[in-house]
């Protein structure tokens, strides 16, 4: 039972991200977010199709699956129920 292990967090438990624009500095923050147990990053957008790949890469790394997803509309993203 996932509770039952030392550390584990359940999903439902998870604080949820999702991030807009992230430049430099943003990364820096998003690499501090990925090392927290309790928090799951899940989607990014950015006008730039470069920057989006970039940083889904960085995240789908980090949890060793392809579940980062990627918008180019601000508006789509934000209208998510799940962050």
């Amino acid at each position: 039972v996932l509770g039952q292990r030392a550390g584990a967090v359940a999903p439902s438990d998870k604080i949820v991200f999702g991030g807009i624009g992230i430049g430099a500095r943003g990364q820096h923050v998003l690499s501090k977010i990925l090392a927290v147990q309790d928090a799951k990053f899940i989607a990014v957008c950015d006008v730039r199709n470069e920057r989006r790949e970039e940083i889904k890469s960085m995240v789908d790394k980090t949890y060793g699956d392809r579940d980062c997803q990627m918008y180019d509309d601000q508006y789509a993203l934000l209208a998510r129920q799940d962050i």
